[in-house]
């Protein structure tokens, strides 16, 4: 590596581009494979009560989720194999409301 860095900036950029392209496939192949996931299933509405939201993710190998802007809110989602969890926070969190029931 440091024989590399003391390489030509013109050198270095041929090699970062060589290597990049050998990747091509590989992006290629995973931008097909997470279309297909995302095209798998429809929106479906759910409602969260308190700017909470939690479900099971037994059917579930994506999370993906459509927001009106006008909300002012954000998604912080966490969670694991058996569960997921969504907390909706307002975007100005000193003047922000969030709903009692909230449609996303």
């Amino acid at each position: 590596m440091h024989i590399w860095l003391h390489m030509p900036q013109e050198y270095r950029d041929e090699q970062v581009g060589k290597w990049l392209a050998s990747l091509q496939p590989l992006t290629q192949a995973l931008v097909l494979i997470l279309d297909l996931i995302r095209n798998s299933a429809p929106f479906r509405k759910q409602t969260s009560l308190n700017g909470f939201y939690q479900d099971n993710g037994d059917d579930a190998d994506l999370l993906r989720l459509r927001l009106d802007l006008a909300s002012q809110l954000y998604p912080q989602i966490s969670g694991h194999k058996s569960r997921f969890a969504i907390r909706f926070l307002p975007l100005d969190s000193e003047l922000g409301i969030v709903p009692e029931r909230f449609d996303f």
